[in-house]
């Protein structure tokens, strides 16, 4: 082998040396990549479990809300009922023929406005 030769030849295993070592950064690199990429996923998955959470949490105290706005309005309805109903038995027990004559004329309008078809 020529100078030449045994230039080109020491060049040659410079570069494939340098490629190696490129190859074993490369390779490095794409191993940090992907335990990056699997972190990324573990706390991606973590936050979607943890705004999912919140979200039912939300949802159980807005529907409580509800509820208990139902039933206060619930109870409110009852004594209203309770005290037309309480008005109404007294009007009649004061003036019974008066709450008689009402009920014909209301069942004679309603007989006329149902009873033609």
């Amino acid at each position: 082998m020529g100078s030449a030769d045994k230039m080109a030849s020491g060049e040659n295993r410079r570069e494939g040396a340098l490629g190696d070592n490129a190859i074993s950064a490369l390779r490095a690199d794409f191993e940090t990549l992907r335990d990056d990429i699997e972190m990324l996923k573990t706390d991606l998955v973590r936050t979607s479990r943890a705004a999912s959470s919140a979200a039912a949490d939300g949802i159980d105290r807005g529907a409580d809300a509800v509820s208990d706005r139902a039933r206060e309005a619930f109870g409110v309805a009852r004594r209203a009922g309770a005290e037309t109903t309480d008005d109404v038995r007294s009007r009649v027990q004061d003036n019974p023929l008066y709450s008689v004559g009402a009920a014909l004329i209301a069942g004679l309008v309603v007989g006329q406005l149902f009873g033609r078809r």
